[in-house]
C-alpha cells in the first residue's frame, strides 16, 4: 500500500471478496462493494469494477468513472498516475489527461515530484511532466524531507532533489525518509538512519517500512511489532503483516484476515484481543 497523505480518511476493508471503507473509529461508511479499493487522498479513492479503475469521492459516488487498467493515488499536485494498456500517463480530477501516456510505470507525486520509469530507467518528472531528475536509476523510491532511495549498480543510496547522491551508495536495499528516518538494509538486516546518512536504529530486523507520524512496522522472526524512533516497541511483535500509521489506524493481518489497529495496539475493526 502506497503512503498517502492522511486526512482523518476513510480506510480500504475487504469483507467477502468485496471492497468497502471505514472510518477511524472502525464504523462502515462505505459498504463493501468493489472489486479492489486503496486508500482516500485528496477526497479521491481508487477502486476496480468491472475489471477496471476508476475513483469515487468520500460519499461512494463515483468521481472519475471506471475505464483504466491500473490507478494511484492523487496525493500531490491534483494528478494521480494511472495505466492504460502497457503505458502510464497521469489524470487531473476531472479524469482527463493531464500528462499522456508515455510512461513504462509511474508513480504518484511526493514533495512535488513523481518518479516514472523510460526504458528501464528511473527519474522524476514535476508537474509538466518534465524531467527534473534524468531518467538513469536502476531502481528510486519517493522523496521525503528532501531525498530519495536510488539505486545505481548494486547498491542503493539517497539522492537530493539536483539527482546526486546526498547519501553515498552503500545499502543492500533502502526505503523513504518518514518521521525524520529512513529504513535501510545493512549486512542481511534493517535499521534507520538520520538524513545525514549516520545509523538511527542499528540493522536487527527481518523486515521494516516507513516510520509514519513516529511509528514503524518492524519484523522480527514471524511477527510484526511497531517501534518508536529511538528502536524500542510501541507495540510488540504480534502480527502477520502490518502497515504504516500515516492515519489514525494502521492496516495489520492476523490469521490471514484483515484488521485494523490504534496507535495503543488495540482493535478498532476485524480481530479482537
Amino acid at each position: 500500500m502506497l503512503l498517502c497523505a492522511a486526512e482523518s480518511a476513510l480506510l480500504p476493508i475487504s469483507e467477502n471478496g468485496k471492497w468497502g471503507f471505514i472510518d477511524s473509529q472502525g464504523k462502515t461508511v462505505i459498504a463493501p462493494q468493489y472489486e479492489a479499493a486503496s486508500n482516500f487522498s485528496e477526497g479521491l479513492a481508487p477502486v476496480k469494477m468491472g475489471g477496471l479503475f476508476g475513483y469515487i469521492d468520500t460519499n461512494g459516488k463515483m468521481a472519475i468513472a471506471p475505464q483504466f487498467d491500473e490507478a494511484r493515488f492523487f496525493h500531490e499536485e491534483g494528478i494521480a498516475p494511472v495505466r492504460k494498456g502497457q503505458m502510464w500517463g497521469f489524470i487531473g480530477r476531472n479524469g482527463e489527461f493531464a500528462i499522456p501516456l508515455r510512461f513504462e510505470v509511474a508513480r504518484s507525486f511526493q514533495e512535488g515530484v513523481a518518479r516514472v520509469r523510460i526504458n528501464g530507467k528511473w527519474g522524476f518528472i514535476d508537474k509538466s511532466g518534465e524531467l527534473k531528475i534524468a531518467a538513469k536509476f536502476d531502481e528510486c523510491n519517493g522523496f521525503g524531507g528532501g531525498l530519495a532511495p536510488a539505486r545505481l549498480g548494486k547498491l542503493w543510496g539517497y539522492i537530493n532533489m539536483a539527482g546526486e547522491f546526498a547519501i553515498q551508495s552503500q545499502y543492500e536495499a533502502a526505503g523513504s525518509f518518514g518521521s525524520g528516518l529512513a529504513f535501510v538494509k545493512l549486512g542481511g538486516k534493517w535499521g534507520y538512519i538520520d538524513p545525514k546518512g549516520r545509523i538511527a536504529i542499528a540493522p536487527r530486523f527481518d523486515e521494516a517500512a516507513v516510520m509514519a507520524n513516529g511509528l514503524a512496522p518492524v519484523r522480527e522472526g514471524k511477527l510484526w511489532g511497531y517501534i518508536r524512533p529511538e528502536g524500542s516497541y510501541a507495540i510488540d511483535p504480534r502480527f502477520d503483516s502490518a502497515g504504516n500509521f500515516e492515519n489514525p489506524i494502521a492496516e495489520v493481518h492476523v490469521g490471514g484476515k484483515m484488521a485494523y489497529i490504534d496507535r495503543t495496539g488495540k482493535y478498532v475493526w476485524g480481530p479482537k484481543d
